[in-house]
């Protein structure tokens, strides 16, 4: 315990308690996260919720001792110093720039496609507009709920594949070719 208090000295912090259930699971972890980080992957918390049950099953940890819930995360990652990073947000991810010229291939091959041709296109039929960020809710206010629970069950089954990527030894984990997107959302 000792060796641990050394090597984690902001464990013991009346600030911010950090309750160690199962050393060896976390332990593991730990080093999981820094062979993450040594190989430039990006690791969140859903990863690393998905990481211990993982961890759980490989060290057989008795099913009454498995970890329920993800309120250990924040003080695990501040004990052993792990910071997150947000690459970006909804709000902050549009290019109104790509936007437009995205706006205006779409219109040219709209224009361009001949009326008659399968299924009697017109493109006055179609109107596309763009809202702003985070305006679902207003827009589909029913839809939200929904939303939510396929992104949720989405970023979990994402999270298993860059695990089982990194088991495998492949790099570039957190990239997805389509057909796998598509599958994946499928099952979510």
């Amino acid at each position: 315990m000792e060796a641990q208090l050394n090597d984690n000295p902001n464990v013991l912090s009346s600030k911010h308690p950090h309750i160690v259930t199962r050393s060896d699971v976390e332990q593991a972890l730990f080093l999981w996260v820094k062979h993450m980080e040594e190989k430039q992957e990006t690791v969140n918390g859903l990863m690393l919720k998905e990481r211990w049950k993982c961890f759980e099953e490989e060290l057989d940890v008795p099913e009454n001792e498995h970890v329920i819930g993800d309120g250990w995360i924040p003080s695990f990652c501040w004990a052993y110093k792990i910071k997150e990073y947000q690459w970006h947000g909804e709000a902050d991810s549009v290019d109104l720039e790509a936007v437009e010229i995205e706006w205006q291939h779409v219109k040219k091959i709209t224009d361009a496609y001949e009326e008659g041709h399968n299924n009697k296109y017109q493109s006055s039929n179609i109107w596309i507009k763009f809202f702003e960020p985070n305006m679902t809710p207003f827009v589909q206010p029913l839809d939200a709920g929904i939303i939510l629970c396929f992104m949720a069950y989405y970023w979990q089954a994402f999270c298993r594949h860059a695990i089982e990527l990194d088991e495998a030894g492949k790099s570039e984990i957190n990239k997805i070719n389509l057909l796998k997107a598509m599958v994946t959302a499928q099952q979510a």
